[in-house]
């Protein structure tokens, strides 16, 4: 059994610091400037809820950077090992997001985008993508809800990650499953 080593749960966890001291300062400074107003309190938790994922996806971001997500397979000892266990743990904390449907399609289409999609123009629809950094869909394309993307497969000791690359002008219906 894969089991993530230290050096990724420290990198973890420094990401994780410094994510909840920008949800807690952010909303802190804002309500000190604002006391006074009733209102400013009842904007104190939406702004840190965007204060945390902000600072989550421009972790995410960097992370891509330093350890890019490539397909193949993946087992302990590989070289980029640690990159890829930060990226689960912080995939267990963007995806609670994603599969709940709490935002709105427009607004997936950005987020997804952000975590690495490449989505072509005029491709919409509210599909789950469980590895968006290895997905690349075509242009025109309509993606029904519940359908779900996911470019990884695991098995004991060993995962495997493919890029998925869905062509121009598809439609994926409801409940559809796509992987490699």
């Amino acid at each position: 059994m894969w089991q993530i080593k230290g050096r990724a749960i420290l990198i973890f966890i420094i990401i994780q610091t410094i994510c909840f001291a920008s949800m807690i300062c952010l909303p802190l400074q804002f309500w000190n400037y604002f006391k006074d107003n009733l209102f400013s309190c009842l904007l104190c938790f939406p702004i840190a809820i965007l204060a945390y994922f902000t600072c989550l996806l421009s972790a995410y971001r960097i992370l891509l950077y330093f350890y890019p997500i490539t397909g193949g397979i993946k087992r302990e000892g590989m070289k980029n090992q640690t990159g890829y266990e930060v990226y689960c743990m912080m995939m267990l904390f963007i995806l609670p997001l994603i599969v709940t449907e709490a935002l709105p399609i427009p607004l997936l289409r950005v987020l997804y985008s952000l975590l690495g999609a490449k989505i072509g123009q005029g491709s919409f629809g509210g599909a789950i993508l469980y590895d968006p950094a290895l997905t690349e869909i075509g242009s025109n394309t309509v993606f029904s809800s519940k359908a779900v993307i996911c470019p990884h497969e695991g098995h004991a000791e060993t995962g495997f990650f493919h890029k998925i690359k869905v062509g121009n002008r598809v439609t994926l219906g409801q409940g559809c499953f796509l992987s490699p």
